[in-house]
């Protein structure tokens, strides 16, 4: 949940809200300024996707402006040409009596512009945006790269070597040092067996390399709406208190929330392995909530990058709380709160629809547009009981 003023947080509750939004284009980290700002948008359409299963978890689409034509990309240099390096920051909020107070949604790197003559005059220039993890998908080593030592460490000398200057926001208290065997990552080789290779094993990218061995940890890393570059364990909703709640009846903004199931990806077991096919390993852990499940329906993971039993226990509970209430999905649409994002939880009291609990937010939509409604996909979670995790040889 991202931080307001009191004033924000009870208005957003009311129905007659003054909804604002703009853009502003930045230069990249290590020095970040205010470029030109605020970008004209287009009234009716943009959005900002925030999705806590994507390794880019931030995406947005906006359209902007262009009446003179200065901002419309033609040589590397400009403003919102991709090549530039520059960054477009979208923030949404509201007009109080003391003025617009604005909630970043995100810092995003514009890498498909779309530009359009308008039949009145100008331009308009329709952008196609990800936070700063897309670059380190695209980011790679032609030369094997050759990474050992703590996970924490890996993750942050990954990250500055390829944008120096970012802030860091290291959640590990009670963290574990987790060492790492020597892995190779990049290379022509790894570029060719990308589609077949298992997780971690020549890693073609950074993103790709420091996803996984956050996974291993029992952890995930992603880019906040801020820009910082986070590192926190993966959201156990039962252990946390919910920071909203959505409950029909008198000044509810939801309406009906709609319950889905999808058996295509749901999992009860969680089953690590350490190594790879390349890499021999002893590490097993089988991770389920119990009572032991039956039938057994196993996710496997397998990750050089998994050294000990505890980290394969930590690794196979983080994917376990996404994966174990895949089957449930509930969708909530509903008027616009910026301060939500994926990884918070909410609970939800919808009687009418049998809809009752603490929930899990995975995906949050949110609308550029003063018109437009919020859209959050939710998991259910588990409030009681705690995973506990044994060896394949019992099963």
């Amino acid at each position: 949940m991202q931080p307001s003023s009191s004033a924000f947080a009870t208005a957003i509750t009311q129905n007659n809200q003054l909804m604002c939004a703009k853009a502003e284009i930045w230069s990249s980290p290590p020095n970040p300024q205010l470029l030109y700002g605020p970008l004209e948008l287009d009234a009716g359409s943009g959005d900002v996707t925030d999705d806590e299963t994507a390794i880019t978890r931030r995406t947005a689409t906006c359209t902007v402006l262009d009446p003179t034509g200065d901002l419309t990309p033609s040589d590397a240099g400009d403003l919102l040409h991709p090549m530039s390096g520059n960054e477009i920051r979208l923030f949404r909020g509201l007009l109080l009596p003391t003025g617009p107070e604005y909630i970043p949604l995100g810092v995003f790197r514009n890498h498909n512009p779309d530009v359009v003559n308008r039949a009145n005059g100008g331009m308009t220039a329709a952008l196609d945006l990800a936070d700063r993890m897309q670059p380190f998908s695209t980011y790679g080593w032609i030369n094997p790269f050759t990474v050992q030592g703590d996970i924490t460490q890996i993750i942050y000398s990954t990250l500055d070597g390829f944008m120096p200057g970012l802030e860091y926001n290291f959640d590990i208290s009670g963290y574990e040092v987790n060492e790492v065997p020597s892995l190779v990552w990049g290379g022509i080789g790894a570029y060719a067996a990308a589609r077949n290779k298992s997780a971690g094993e020549g890693a073609t990218d950074p993103a790709s390399g420091i996803t996984d061995l956050a996974t291993c940890a029992g952890w995930e890393v992603f880019f906040d709406a801020q820009g910082t570059a986070t590192f926190r364990t993966i959201t156990v909703p039962a252990t946390r208190a919910p920071q909203f709640s959505w409950e029909e009846g008198p000044g509810c903004t939801a309406e009906a929330p709609h319950r889905g199931y999808d058996l295509s990806n749901w999992y009860n077991t969680v089953v690590v392995q350490g190594g790879t096919a390349s890499i021999a390993s002893n590490v097993q852990a089988v991770v389920y909530l119990p009572p032991k499940p039956n039938p057994c329906i196993p996710y496997s993971y397998t990750s050089p990058s998994i050294t000990t039993e505890s980290q394969g226990y930590s690794c196979g509970l983080g994917i376990l709380y996404r994966l174990q209430f895949a089957l449930e999905a509930v969708k909530v649409t509903m008027a616009p709160d910026p301060r939500v994002n994926s990884g918070d939880t909410a609970r939800l009291n919808f009687p009418s629809s049998r809809i009752q609990g603490i929930y899990a937010i995975e995906n949050v939509k949110m609308p550029l547009y003063a018109k437009g409604k919020m859209e959050c996909k939710c998991r259910p979670v588990a409030l009681t009981g705690m995973a506990t995790f044994g060896l394949p040889a019992e099963y």
